[in-house]
Protein backbone atom coordinates (compact mmCIF):
# COMPACT_ATOMS: atom_id res chain seq x y z
CA UNK A 1 0.00 0.00 0.00
CA UNK A 2 1.38 3.47 -0.68
CA UNK A 3 1.60 6.13 1.06
CA UNK A 4 0.68 10.12 -0.32
CA UNK A 5 0.56 11.88 2.63
CA UNK A 6 4.45 11.81 3.20
CA UNK A 7 5.08 12.77 -0.54
CA UNK A 8 5.84 16.30 -1.18
CA UNK A 9 3.30 18.37 -2.89
CA UNK A 10 4.14 19.50 -6.09
CA UNK A 11 3.51 22.96 -7.01
CA UNK A 12 0.71 23.35 -9.32
CA UNK A 13 -1.24 21.36 -6.54
CA UNK A 14 0.05 24.00 -3.90
CA UNK A 15 -1.44 26.63 -6.39
CA UNK A 16 -4.37 24.95 -6.75
CA UNK A 17 -5.48 24.33 -3.31
CA UNK A 18 -3.98 28.22 -1.91
CA UNK A 19 -6.66 29.08 -4.98
CA UNK A 20 -9.39 27.25 -3.44
CA UNK A 21 -9.35 28.20 -0.32
CA UNK A 22 -9.38 31.74 -1.54
CA UNK A 23 -12.18 31.48 -3.49
CA UNK A 24 -13.87 29.71 -0.45
CA UNK A 25 -12.90 32.62 1.97
CA UNK A 26 -14.06 35.54 -0.70
CA UNK A 27 -17.43 33.53 -0.82
CA UNK A 28 -17.74 33.48 3.03
CA UNK A 29 -16.75 37.05 3.40
CA UNK A 30 -20.18 38.51 2.42
CA UNK A 31 -22.65 36.44 4.53
CA UNK A 32 -19.97 37.35 7.68
CA UNK A 33 -20.84 40.84 6.70
CA UNK A 34 -24.23 40.54 6.42
CA UNK A 35 -24.52 39.57 10.75
CA UNK A 36 -26.58 41.29 12.72
CA UNK A 37 -26.90 41.15 16.63
CA UNK A 38 -29.27 43.16 19.17
CA UNK A 39 -29.98 43.01 22.32
CA UNK A 40 -32.74 44.59 23.98
CA UNK A 41 -34.59 44.94 27.80
CA UNK A 42 -38.11 44.06 28.80
CA UNK A 43 -39.26 46.36 31.68
CA UNK A 44 -42.70 46.62 33.72
CA UNK A 45 -43.15 50.04 33.62
CA UNK A 46 -45.24 51.46 30.55
CA UNK A 47 -42.99 54.51 28.66
CA UNK A 48 -43.89 58.16 29.14
CA UNK A 49 -46.56 60.38 26.63
CA UNK A 50 -44.08 61.18 23.69
CA UNK A 51 -42.61 64.39 23.78
CA UNK A 52 -43.51 66.64 20.96
CA UNK A 53 -40.74 67.93 19.07
CA UNK A 54 -41.10 70.03 16.18
CA UNK A 55 -39.14 68.42 13.82
CA UNK A 56 -36.03 71.46 12.10
CA UNK A 57 -36.09 71.78 8.21
CA UNK A 58 -36.05 68.77 6.05
CA UNK A 59 -32.17 68.57 4.86
CA UNK A 60 -31.51 67.17 1.27
CA UNK A 61 -30.13 63.42 1.34
CA UNK A 62 -31.62 62.46 4.74
CA UNK A 63 -34.65 61.48 7.02
CA UNK A 64 -35.65 62.39 10.30
CA UNK A 65 -35.81 60.34 12.93
CA UNK A 66 -38.17 61.47 15.77
CA UNK A 67 -37.42 61.27 19.35
CA UNK A 68 -38.27 58.50 22.04
CA UNK A 69 -38.39 57.51 25.27
CA UNK A 70 -34.77 55.19 26.40
CA UNK A 71 -34.40 53.04 29.83
CA UNK A 72 -31.38 54.15 31.36
CA UNK A 73 -30.70 52.54 34.73
CA UNK A 74 -34.43 53.16 36.59
CA UNK A 75 -35.92 55.54 34.34
CA UNK A 76 -36.57 56.76 30.95
CA UNK A 77 -35.26 59.78 29.99
CA UNK A 78 -35.75 61.49 26.58
CA UNK A 79 -33.36 61.42 23.47
CA UNK A 80 -34.13 64.02 21.13
CA UNK A 81 -34.96 63.13 17.44
CA UNK A 82 -32.07 63.98 15.20
CA UNK A 83 -31.53 63.57 10.91
CA UNK A 84 -30.18 60.64 9.82
CA UNK A 85 -28.59 59.70 6.35
CA UNK A 86 -31.01 58.44 3.83
CA UNK A 87 -30.77 55.11 2.58
CA UNK A 88 -31.93 54.60 -0.99
CA UNK A 89 -34.61 51.86 -1.23
CA UNK A 90 -35.55 52.29 2.40
CA UNK A 91 -37.66 53.81 4.75
CA UNK A 92 -37.06 54.55 8.70
CA UNK A 93 -39.40 52.53 11.11
CA UNK A 94 -38.93 54.61 13.84
CA UNK A 95 -37.78 53.93 17.52
CA UNK A 96 -40.92 52.43 19.81
CA UNK A 97 -42.01 50.40 22.78
CA UNK A 98 -43.59 47.66 22.04
CA UNK A 99 -46.16 45.66 25.05
CA UNK A 100 -44.33 42.32 25.37
CA UNK A 101 -46.15 39.52 28.00
CA UNK A 102 -46.88 41.86 30.60
CA UNK A 103 -43.46 43.66 29.88
CA UNK A 104 -42.22 46.73 27.46
CA UNK A 105 -39.52 46.07 25.28
CA UNK A 106 -37.83 49.24 23.13
CA UNK A 107 -37.39 48.24 19.44
CA UNK A 108 -34.76 49.93 18.22
CA UNK A 109 -35.29 52.17 14.89
CA UNK A 110 -34.11 50.90 11.66
CA UNK A 111 -34.37 50.31 7.99
CA UNK A 112 -36.84 48.43 6.15
CA UNK A 113 -36.65 48.00 2.13
CA UNK A 114 -39.34 49.79 -0.02
CA UNK A 115 -42.84 47.69 -0.77
CA UNK A 116 -42.09 45.42 2.68
CA UNK A 117 -44.09 46.36 5.80
CA UNK A 118 -42.35 46.58 8.96
CA UNK A 119 -44.31 43.90 11.46
CA UNK A 120 -42.78 45.56 14.84
CA UNK A 121 -39.62 43.81 16.20
CA UNK A 122 -36.89 43.51 13.00
CA UNK A 123 -37.10 39.48 13.71
CA UNK A 124 -40.39 38.64 13.10
CA UNK A 125 -40.40 40.44 9.54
Amino acid sequence: MKRFWNRPLRAPKVAALGQASAGFALWCAPAAALAQFAVGIAIGLPPPVAVFEAPPPPRVGYVYAPGYWAWHGDRHIWIGGRWILRRPGHYWVADRWEPVAGHWRLVQGYWAPHGRRHKGWRGRH
